[in-house]
């Protein structure tokens, strides 16, 4: 009996361990062809938490069959999963249609479709027989074990797999770790564990249904946590980078919050855990920007809920409904961050939304005192986190929200005749530009003629010849590169985001300014190293004299633009004198020393410039014309390596 006992185990943690480490890494190989925004992961999540789903309601209707037709059709899905595996997931196919939301899902489904749902119906499926099989035991510690299996296969992504391994060797680990949990599962259904199952099939037949109010508030209590999770970490990726790291902090919070919440241990006073809560959700409704503060309050809400689930729970004969409305409920908060608010919201609403919930969810769960503290509360908290999102309505001049985030322009007037006008990409500045006749047409912000990027092109050869100078520019912002322009240079900008270009020409004059005094500007819409290499691929080399990467929102990094691999596109498209000038700066991070490892394995000429808080970085493949009064960067330490498309981390900046 132990052993079969730790048989179940092992399978149960290995398909946890599965399901969560393949998350961040199928979403890494997504980020660099959709741009890097955080959206994708949201997508992403959609797509991971209706297939758990869908694997649940399977268990659940399976079981409904004898127990030698259930071995027979599970025996066939793991058959058939192992062939879409090495089919679709072993060389990744990517689709693109018009929507980006289609074309992520195609891509998984096509993927990852079939073996994620084989894992999707593990815990179902075998803690449901694990209550027979096993008469007197409670299946719900093997709860426990599969979240923490989760939480491993979540954190062994970065600190493991990103840190260690090429892309290629993670996915070739994860299918042979795959192939081992399908041995263990076949090794259970075909070796005498479902027997039992047919000698007394009737075991597990339920007696009484739960009652609606039970199964509703199952639904609650699963799923406020998932729309917190989601939604809180849609707002933090709207100002913080959208990495497999960002999105594991909050999703592996949660899971040790089920964790915890499914233990045995005496430690819960809803009381207490109620004040405590109340005050951080409070305290970040006065302060949006105090993302640690938001984190720990997800967490604590998580914990709280999950609690008051374990509470709820059922009798081992409902553990496949159970589960069942427990996947629905995330399936319904996936639908609604995914898909629902960022057509009927124009900011990250769901986040305050989400935590008004919490409050009021919480609140009826207490007496009437505490219930009327909680009411008071709530309204304190809806009116100042409303206070915040509707903030600045006189100076709002356009806000709008899609696929790649919020985008908002804001007019000030800063004296009769002064109007300032700043462009804000969720809530990270991304340029201004004043409407003076002196001031109009000078580049502002990281990009003033005593930055790196300033210097760099008022110093480059067709200025000091009096030539025509030819651009690209990956990012486009308010297009204030547009104010170096002077007659027949030609600029080519390549930026994801569509109303970007909209904005940049309806709302800021640098793009106008250039066409007016005959310079020529055109755009490329879509992902900047995809364009490129369509370009490279249909027409050759664009001959840019000089190409600017500056495609970072705040402290974003597109990794996928920072790989040797990238750098090696970006010097195909160079003129003789042309030259890679890279935006830098980063409060965080010392990119520097990325691009330094790349420019010694690639053999090129770099040089560093940092002043008036921005750093630009150089790179040619031979001395640049000019001299500038740019330093050579100090090569990198040891433990930096070059970021490529197979093998990048940012872990190793960090020490």
């Amino acid at each position: 009996m132990w052993n079969k006992q730790k048989l179940y185990f092992i399978t149960i943690f290995l398909s946890s361990f599965l399901l969560f480490s393949v998350q961040p890494l199928i979403g890494k190989f997504l980020l660099p062809l959709y741009g890097g925004g955080g959206t994708i992961w949201t997508i992403a999540m959609f797509f991971f938490i209706s297939v758990f789903f869908l694997g649940n309601l399977y268990s659940l209707y399976l079981s409904k069959f004898k127990s030698r037709t259930q071995s027979t059709i599970h025996l066939c899905l793991i058959f058939l999963a192992i062939i879409a595996l090495f089919v679709g997931f072993r060389d990744l196919p990517v689709f693109y249609p018009t929507s980006p939301i289609i074309s992520i899902l195609l891509t998984l489904s096509f993927s990852i479709g079939l073996p994620y749902f084989l894992l999707s119906t593990t815990n179902s499926y075998l803690e449901s027989h694990y209550a027979i099989i096993f008469p007197g035991r409670s299946p719900y510690p093997l709860y426990s074990i599969a979240n923490f299996g989760s939480l491993l296969g979540l954190l062994s992504y970065p600190f493991i797999f990103e840190l260690s391994m090429p892309q290629r060797t993670q996915q070739m680990t994860w299918i042979g770790l795959f192939i081992l949990f399908s041995l263990c599962l076949i090794w259970i259904i075909s070796n005498g564990s479902m027997s039992l199952l047919a000698r007394n099939p009737k075991v597990m037949k339920p007696i009484h249904a739960p009652k609606p109010l039970i199964l509703f508030a199952w639904l609650l209590l699963a799923g406020l946590p998932s729309l917190l999770m989601l939604s809180g970490t849609t707002y933090i990726t709207q100002a913080l980078t959208p990495l497999p790291l960002i999105w594991i902090i909050p999703l592996s919070l949660y899971l040790i919050s089920y964790i915890i919440g499914f233990s045995h241990l005496n430690w819960y006073h809803r009381t207490s855990y109620y004040f405590v809560l109340l005050i951080l959700i409070l305290l970040i409704s006065f302060n949006l920007t105090n993302y640690p503060l938001i984190i720990l309050t997800l967490f604590l809400a998580s914990l709280i809920f999950h609690k008051e689930l374990y509470l709820l729970k059922p009798s081992p004969s409902h553990l496949g409904l159970y589960y069942l409305v427990i996947a629905g409920s995330g399936l319904l908060a996936s639908i609604f961050c995914s898909l629902v608010a960022p057509t009927i919201f124009k900011d990250i609403w769901e986040f305050p939304f989400a935590l008004i919930l919490s409050v009021i969810l919480i609140s009826l769960l207490q007496k009437k005192a505490q219930l009327m503290i909680g009411v008071t509360l709530t309204i304190i908290i809806s009116y100042q986190l409303f206070s915040i999102f509707t903030q600045s309505p006189n100076s709002l001049l356009r806000q709008s929200r899609n696929f790649f985030g919020v985008t908002k322009v804001n007019e000030t007037r800063t004296s009769q005749e002064v109007v300032r006008r700043d462009l804000f990409i969720g809530r990270i500045h991304q340029g201004f530009q004043i409407f003076d006749q002196n001031l109009e047409f000078e580049p502002s912000a990281y990009y003033g003629r005593d930055t790196g990027i300033g210097l760099a092109i008022d110093n480059s050869l067709p200025r000091i010849t009096h030539s025509p100078l030819r651009m690209g520019i990956v990012g486009l912002g308010i297009g204030t590169i547009a104010g170096y322009c002077t007659q027949n240079d030609y600029l080519h900008f390549y930026e994801i985001d569509p109303n970007i270009v909209d904005y940049s020409t309806k709302y800021f004059s640098y793009i106008n300014n250039c066409r007016g005094i005959g310079g020529q500007v055109d755009f490329a819409t879509g992902d900047a190293r995809l364009s490129l290499q369509q370009e490279l691929s249909s027409s050759g080399s664009q001959n840019y004299d000089l190409l600017i990467i500056d495609a970072f929102t705040g402290t974003t990094i597109p990794m996928h633009l920072l790989t040797a691999e990238a750098i090696r596109l970006y010097l195909s498209h160079l003129s003789p004198i042309g030259f890679v000038a890279v935006h830098i700066t980063n409060p965080n991070l010392k990119l520097q020393h990325v691009l330094n490892a790349i420019s010694m394995d690639l053999g090129l000429y770099s040089y560093f410039y940092q002043a008036n808080d921005t750093s630009w970085y150089f790179m040619a493949d031979k001395p640049l014309a000019i001299p500038f009064d740019f330093t050579s960067p100090q090569r990198t330490s040891s433990h930096i390596k070059s970021w490529t498309d197979q093998s990048s981390s940012i872990l190793p900046l960090f020490y």
